[in-house]
C-alpha cells in the first residue's frame, strides 16, 4: 500500500528552515541585475521619503521580516534605535554580518531579535516606526490580519506604520505592450509628469489572474490597494503614502536590461517614471507589490 505524500511545507517553514545559502539567495534577490535594481531603489526611495518627511531621526524602529538584512541600514541611519526581527536565525546572522561590513553605521543603536510576526514580544505603541517589506503579510496566509494586527498595535500615537501587501495584477496599460527599449529611451527623456497621463489615455487592457493564485487567505493573502486603506483607516491610521513598485516594467526583466544597457543615466531616468506611475490612481489599484506608510491619528 501506497504511503501518503508528506504534507507540503508552508512558506514560513521553509523560511525557519532555511541555511546560509538561501539566506544569502534572499540577499541577491535584490542586486545582480538591472531589474532586480529597480526593485530595490523603489523601496529604498519609499522609505527614505518615509524618513525626511519626519525631518528628525525616529527615537525607535522596528524592521520586522527583515531577512538577511537588505534594508535595515536605511532604517538604523534614520532612527535613534532600531530593533530588527525576523522568525529565522540563519537570516538574523547573515543581517548581523552585513550590518557588521557597513563602515560608518552605529551597530550600537541596533538589537537583532528572533521572532514571530504575528506574536511580536512587545508592548503596545512601543515604535515610532513599524516597518514590514517584503511578502511578511502575503506568507502569513490566514494569519495575514492577525500579523497586521500586531504591526499596529506597536505603533505610538502620531508614529508611522510602512507596510509592503500584495494584490494580483488586474490590468496594464495598452502603451506599454507597443514600447520597446528604443522608444523607452527617448519617453524617459521627457517629463513623466507631462507625458505620463497621455500614454494612460489609450486604455488597459485586462489581465486574466492565474488559476492557481489561490483566494485571499488561502496559499498567499492578497489585499488591494482600497482594502489595506480602508484596513489603515478603520484601525486608526490615515495613509500619506502609496506605491506600487515598477508598474509599467517591474516585471519584465529583458525590458529593463535592455533600457539600462541603452545608456548611462537611463536606469535613474526609468526610475523616475516608475515612481511617478506607481502613484496614479489607476495604475495604483491595477495590482502589483503596494507599498503603504499611514500615520496612527486614533
Amino acid at each position: 500500500m501506497r504511503e501518503p505524500p508528506a504534507p507540503q511545507r508552508t512558506v514560513p517553514e521553509r523560511f525557519l528552515e532555511a541555511d546560509r545559502y538561501r539566506a544569502r539567495r534572499e540577499w541577491l534577490r535584490y542586486e545582480g541585475t538591472p531589474q532586480r535594481e529597480l526593485l530595490r531603489r523603489t523601496r529604498e526611495i519609499f522609505l527614505g521619503a518615509v524618513l525626511r518627511r519626519r525631518r528628525t531621526p525616529f527615537p525607535r524602529t522596528l524592521e520586522v521580516g527583515s531577512g538577511p538584512g537588505r534594508f535595515s541600514p536605511i532604517l538604523i541611519q534614520g532612527s535613534r534605535e532600531t530593533v530588527v526581527l525576523d522568525a529565522s536565525s540563519v537570516m538574523l546572522r547573515e543581517a548581523r554580518r552585513r550590518l557588521r561590513g557597513i563602515r560608518d553605521l552605529a551597530v550600537t543603536r541596533s538589537s537583532l531579535v528572533q521572532g514571530d510576526a504575528g506574536v511580536l514580544p512587545f508592548p503596545a505603541e512601543t515604535f515610532q516606526l513599524v516597518v514590514a517589506l517584503g511578502n511578511v503579510v502575503g506568507f502569513a496566509e490566514k494569519k495575514a490580519e492577525l500579523v497586521l494586527e500586531e504591526l499596529l498595535r506597536c505603533v505610538t500615537s502620531n508614529g508611522v506604520v510602512v507596510i509592503e501587501t500584495v494584490s494580483p495584477i488586474s490590468r496594464v496599460p495598452r502603451f506599454v505592450e507597443r514600447t520597446g527599449p528604443s522608444r523607452w529611451v527617448r519617453l524617459l527623456r521627457s517629463d513623466p509628469a507631462e507625458t505620463l497621463p497621455e500614454l494612460l489615455q489609450d486604455g488597459f487592457q485586462a489581465v486574466p489572474v492565474p488559476s492557481d493564485f489561490g483566494k485571499p487567505g488561502e496559499k498567499f493573502a492578497f489585499f488591494g490597494a482600497k482594502e489595506i486603506t480602508d484596513y489603515l483607516e478603520e484601525e486608526g491610521f490615515r495613509v500619506q503614502d502609496q506605491l506600487v513598485a515598477a508598474p509599467l516594467t517591474g516585471g519584465d526583466p529583458d525590458l529593463v536590461r535592455a533600457i539600462a544597457s541603452a545608456g548611462p543615466g537611463n536606469l535613474e531616468r526609468l526610475l523616475r517614471w516608475e515612481n511617478r506611475a506607481g502613484r496614479n490612481a489607476s495604475l495604483r489599484t491595477a495590482g502589483g507589490h503596494l507599498l503603504t506608510s499611514a500615520v496612527r491619528t486614533g
